[in-house]
């Protein structure tokens, strides 16, 4: 695995954190999508193990970035326990520390209030090589070192948002595979939800009006549990179509599918992609694994599904591409 989280709040939803803590989705285009959240409290993402190095990306606005030192765009964490934070100095300048509070490094640069920028941070754990670096706007502005390791903790297994302001297109990656293995960039996320069924419609309406699908999981705020499109018979397909996005220049990175949803019995979820020019079905070949609880399932194509290629515009924005869900019970 290389990609750890993506996160464009454009869901409406903060369930892809463990824990949230005085936070909300709020109407923002600062990560290029139409959410961010907005922050006064805590929020964190745990995962059940963890690797020696990590990368973060995210956009990040402060309301007063001087005001208070303890706060942190990002604390990488193993088991609770803080190895490393990214914040301000009461100078509005960015610091970074191992632990909470041995400085390893700054940036010259003094923020504004309210000010959008672009934040990448590499961190490796070591007590002698050790590296902790800080792109802004994809410019390297801090470059440490020596001993990031605070405590006996090797790994980083999660990391936490402590931080007043609004944050947006946060993404994680660890250093294993192929792709998505290093830097994340500097990217932006645009959702879009469907506006129409498509050709497969086997899955049942809860409530059965309105009949469409899509209308149930067109959500322009917080998914709403009360509209369920479901099924308990195996191999059920459900298929959506998406308007076009309308962007006119982008490198496209990945294309993500995102599901608010829940198993009702037993069961699984598999993924894919009807083009309608070519009538070409695709399935994912990994089930993803349903919870009972309500949760955000993303199945993510890092290359065209029909064509095995990087994604060029001109497909990631075509409105004759379907998101397909079938139901393995």
């Amino acid at each position: 695995m290389a990609r750890l989280f993506t996160e464009s709040f454009d869901m409406g939803s903060l369930d892809q954190y463990t824990s949230v803590n005085t936070a909300s989705i709020v109407s923002s285009s600062i990560g290029g999508g139409d959410f961010a959240m907005t922050s006064g409290g805590s929020q964190e993402k745990v995962y059940g193990s963890g690797e020696d190095e990590q990368f973060y990306g995210f956009y990040a606005s402060s309301q007063n970035p001087g005001a208070d030192s303890s706060h942190s765009f990002l604390r990488w964490r193993n088991a609770g326990t803080v190895l490393g934070r990214l914040g301000f100095n009461g100078s509005k300048q960015l610091v970074a520390y191992t632990g909470l509070s041995t400085l390893v490094g700054s940036d010259s640069y003094v923020w504004a209030d309210n000010e959008t920028r672009h934040i990448q941070v590499r961190v490796k754990i070591h007590d002698t090589t050790g590296i902790i670096q800080v792109k802004i706007d994809d410019v390297l502005v801090i470059d440490f070192t020596g001993d990031t390791k605070p405590g006996s903790e090797t790994v980083i297994d999660g990391f936490q948002h402590v931080h007043l302001g609004l944050m947006a297109s946060v993404v994680n990656n660890n250093n294993f595979g192929t792709k998505d293995n290093s830097w994340p960039g500097v990217l932006r996320m645009r959702g879009r939800t469907p506006d129409e069924d498509g050709f497969f419609n086997d899955f049942d309406r809860d409530p059965a009006s309105p009949t469409t699908a899509y209308t149930h999981l067109d959500e322009s705020a917080s998914p709403d549990t009360a509209d369920i499109v479901s099924t308990d018979v195996n191999l059920d397909v459900q298929s959506l179509r998406f308007p076009s996005h309308g962007l006119i220049r982008s490198d496209v990175k990945a294309v993500n599918y995102l599901y608010y949803m829940r198993k009702i019995a037993s069961g699984q979820a598999v993924h894919g992609t009807r083009k309608i020019a070519t009538e070409a079905n695709i399935f994912d070949a990994a089930p993803i694994n349903l919870s009972t609880s309500f949760r955000t399932e993303r199945f993510r194509y890092t290359e065209n599904p029909h064509t095995a290629l990087p994604w060029v515009l001109e497909d990631a924005q075509d409105d004759r591409f379907e998101s397909m869900i079938q139901a393995l019970v």
